[in-house]
C-alpha cells in the first residue's frame, strides 16, 4: 500500500482521503498516476494503473456520466 500512496498527490480535507479512493481498485494494480478534474460538473478521482484507467466519483455515490 505505501508504493501505491506514494504516487498521490495531498487532497483537501473536504474529499476522501487517499485510502478510500484505493479501496475502490483492485489491491494489486500498481497505481502510475493519481489525480482529480472536474467532468460534467463532477469532481472525478482518475487513476491510471499499469493495466487500466477507473474514474470515481469524489464522493463514491454519483454515476459517472
Amino acid at each position: 500500500m505505501e508504493d501505491r500512496n506514494r504516487v498521490a498527490q495531498a487532497i483537501s480535507a473536504d474529499k476522501p482521503s487517499i485510502d478510500s479512493v484505493l479501496q475502490h481498485i483492485p489491491p494489486e494494480s500498481k497505481v502510475l498516476r493519481m489525480d482529480m478534474r472536474t467532468l460534467y460538473g463532477q469532481e472525478i478521482f482518475r487513476i491510471t494503473t499499469a493495466d487500466s484507467i477507473y474514474q470515481l466519483t469524489a464522493d463514491f455515490q454519483q454515476p459517472l456520466l
